[in-house]
């Protein structure tokens, strides 16, 4: 998020919020997590930039669901390719011809809607970075997990291995900045990461 947080302009901001959703969604491989960790930021800037709520959230809701049908971790992707018989990869490849113009189209859309957003300045996205920062995740190695999703994904790896890689990295970078016990990793798996406040 903190790096993606980059890539806001406030004079595009729709365009800003669809193609980083996307990012994100092909990353995790889920709409909703997407729409509920970045959605909730795109959101919550829009009144900074002076920007329509109603047309963030399309482009959050949007960009996201691109991602989570155009990803390889994607379970409703992995799904539908098992149920008909063909490869992962191919059956994104097939999807593109639909997808990739409807994505180009979006772009050009929130393009034009993007005037009225030119005022917005990017005092939000430092507040959040900064936050981001004080929790003490952020780390140029945390991109090392997404790093091992795109080169297993380019080398057409299983999408069973390629998640059991992200998650092996992830637990590996883990288990180096924080020093968890087995126990308290093995938590993170049912009832998630809770940051501790001193």
């Amino acid at each position: 998020m903190y790096f993606g947080f980059e890539l806001i302009s406030p004079r595009f901001y729709y365009i800003s919020a669809f193609v980083l959703t996307s990012i994100i969604g092909i990353a995790l491989g889920s709409s909703l997590t997407t729409v509920a960790t970045l959605g909730v930021a795109f959101i919550g800037m829009s009144n900074a930039f002076d920007a329509n709520v109603a047309i963030a959230a399309g482009a959050v809701v949007s960009g996201a669901f691109f991602g989570d049908k155009m990803s390889p971790l994607s379970d409703t992707g992995t799904i539908a390719s098992s149920v008909v018989g063909i490869d992962l990869f191919e059956h994104l490849r097939n999807m593109m011809y639909t997808t990739v113009p409807a994505w180009v189209i979006s772009v050009l859309l929130f393009w034009m809607l993007s005037g009225q957003t030119h005022a917005g300045n990017l005092y939000q996205v430092t507040v959040l970075q900064g936050q981001l920062i004080e929790s003490g995740l952020v780390h140029s190695y945390a991109v090392l997990p997404f790093a091992v999703l795109v080169i297993l994904a380019l080398l057409r790896v299983n999408a069973i291995y390629t998640i059991i890689c992200t998650i092996i990295s992830a637990l590996i970078i883990t288990y180096m900045h924080s020093s968890p016990s087995i126990a308290e990793l093995g938590s993170y798996f049912f009832a998630g990461y809770t940051l501790l406040r001193i």
